[in-house]
């Protein structure tokens, strides 16, 4: 099955962190069923959403996801169609993030099907890079107070061996399957 859709999970009042975090849907119909989701991880956070800006797709504009957002008392706006620009912040940084996808991708020869791989990794090291916007601090240290482990981060792309335990394989077999 297909990753198809990417939806931004919010990152505090008015972008004050710019953290990013992406929920990947296999079809924009189940997006207002999977919006809990994003709550929560939200209201883990300590935080809250006061305002949605999206497009009139039918994703955001289902009586579920109205109904949600109200009894949430989020206020959800609505961009005029097919006008990216009200929406810029968010445009821009999904250009950002599927440009240096679909770099690390042909950087490695791989398949479209790594699309939604490829945008994750990259919002990891987006949310590990210090930024001017934040006096140098990274995104993740804003969101959740920490930096990020990058001590063991690998090379997009590379191989990877997963250990396979002794139950599957006798003496003679390989420890770790690629």
């Amino acid at each position: 099955m297909q990753r198809r859709g990417l939806a931004r999970v919010p990152s505090g009042e008015a972008g004050a962190t710019d953290h990013f975090s992406a929920l990947f849907l296999f079809s924009n119909s189940v997006f207002s069923n999977k919006f809990g989701d994003i709550m929560l991880y939200v209201c883990q956070c300590d935080s809250k959403i006061q305002v949605i800006r999206s497009d009139n797709g039918k994703e955001y504009i289902s009586h579920q996801f109205n109904y949600f957002c109200e009894e949430a008392g989020i206020e959800h706006q609505l961009t005029t169609p097919y006008t990216p620009q009200q929406n810029g912040v968010v445009e821009r940084k999904s250009r950002t993030i599927m440009e240096m996808e679909r770099c690390m991708k042909h950087e490695k020869y791989l398949p479209k099907k790594f699309w939604a791989e490829a945008a994750n990794t990259t919002g990891f090291l987006l949310n590990s890079l210090p930024t001017m916007a934040k006096q140098g601090k990274t995104p993740s240290k804003a969101w959740y107070n920490h930096k990020h482990f990058v001590q063991k981060l690998k090379v997009f792309g590379c191989i990877c061996f997963t250990y396979v335990p002794k139950v599957n394989k006798d003496k003679l077999d390989k420890k770790a399957e690629a």
